[in-house]
């Protein structure tokens, strides 16, 4: 049995990938972070800043802090955290999607309801794990204002974007971001512990039983019309492995704080049709399937290796997990640099010149979590 060297990858986190990005990501004509960085560890500074990047790492950095990182990542979290103002919207409590480079101006002022689900994580982790109650009071507020701005009472759920202009797009819907809201919901009620926040989490794992997972195959689709019937075409068609892998960690996470058992029988299927489908003869996983579970795009992206990690770590399958991490490091890590490659072709090519900020997060909750299995 392969063990998961918990304290390698701690100081792997501390020592190396987020000390990375907090020394080479960050914009001080801005005050915002950068999304990408090259394999040289040079920011694309003509990029625009988003505000889910800058919340991404707010949650990394705190995370870093958590496991015992220095100063060095507390200086780094204070940072994004300030950073997250210069997209704040001055007439509500949501926030701009965009900003310009290099002067931090508004570039689009569309609020979204992916980047606000990390917006409440970032705040009700950073609140929680550096005692600071304005960043979760900051986070209530952010939570208010996605259930009084995007909430659906008709179809359930939330919709997407509300437009500069004030208007809401009805569709097209994911599962996506509600994933990701049930997430920060439950940080937020680790952080402030509030029966309200309780409830919305709860109703989004039963939106994910009534809508997002065909019982019978225990695929997961993707795009919805406003009715939350799935899309016809390409988008309709596509099956995200990773976020299978993904959701069955959540609902780990959420079993764990609601005493919610009912949702083991979901976390199955979505397991069963994941492994079935979407991990290559190599054992890596797949972009993407078909609602069949043939192979529908064969590149592997890095996220669905972490939550492929997250899943066998969630089911206590430490074994599956610890030769999974051993794949993983093998396939995506950049000894030379500490930071993580973001795109493999079928032969474990690169297909990008880049590291993405958004995949620090994915990462580092990755191996957080292996770090807490005592592994």
């Amino acid at each position: 049995m392969r063990a998961l060297h918990a304290e390698s990858l701690r100081q792997h986190l501390i020592g190396e990938l987020l000390p990375l990005w907090a020394r080479h990501a960050a914009d001080p004509a801005s005050g915002a972070w950068f999304g990408r960085l090259t394999h040289a560890l040079e920011p694309l500074r003509h990029e625009p800043r988003r505000l889910l990047v800058q919340a991404r790492l707010l949650w990394a950095f705190s995370e870093g802090v958590r496991l015992g990182g220095d100063g060095a990542l507390a200086d780094a979290a204070v940072r994004a955290r300030e950073g997250l103002t210069g997209f704040a919207d001055p007439s509500d409590d949501g926030s701009y999607w965009l900003t310009r480079a290099p002067d931090g101006a508004p570039l689009d002022r569309t609020r979204d309801l992916y980047a606000h689900a990390f917006v409440v994580l970032a705040l009700a982790h950073h609140g929680a794990v550096c005692a600071d109650p304005g960043s979760v009071d900051a986070a209530v507020r952010t939570h208010t204002w996605i259930g009084a701005r995007l909430s659906d009472p008709r179809a359930g759920g939330f919709f997407e974007r509300v437009a500069a202009d004030g208007r809401i797009a009805p569709a097209p819907r994911r599962q996506n971001p509600h994933m990701h809201l049930l997430e920060a919901l439950l940080a937020l009620d680790a952080a402030r512990p509030d029966p309200a926040v309780r409830r919305d989490a709860d109703a989004l794992v039963e939106l994910l039983g009534r809508r997002f997972v065909d019982v019978a195959s225990g695929a997961l689709r993707e795009h919805f019309d406003a009715s939350w019937a799935p899309l016809r075409g390409a988008d309709g068609e596509a099956i995200e492995p990773g976020h299978h892998f993904e959701w069955v960690w959540l609902l780990e996470e959420h079993r764990r704080a609601r005493a919610a058992p009912a949702a083991g029988p979901l976390a199955e299927r979505l397991w069963s049709f994941g492994v079935q489908h979407g991990l290559d003869s190599d054992g890596l996983v797949l972009d993407a399937v078909d609602p069949q579970g043939a192979p529908r795009r064969t590149t592997k992206r890095l996220w669905p290796q972490t939550e492929h990690l997250k899943a066998c770590i969630a089911r206590a399958d430490l074994t599956a997990a610890a030769d999974f991490l051993e794949r993983m490091r093998a396939a995506y890590l950049d000894p030379a640099t500490g930071g993580w490659i973001e795109h493999l072709d079928r032969e474990r090519r690169p297909l990008s010149g880049a590291m993405n900020a958004t995949s620090v997060y994915h990462v580092t909750l990755a191996l957080s979590s292996a770090i807490g299995s005592g592994g």
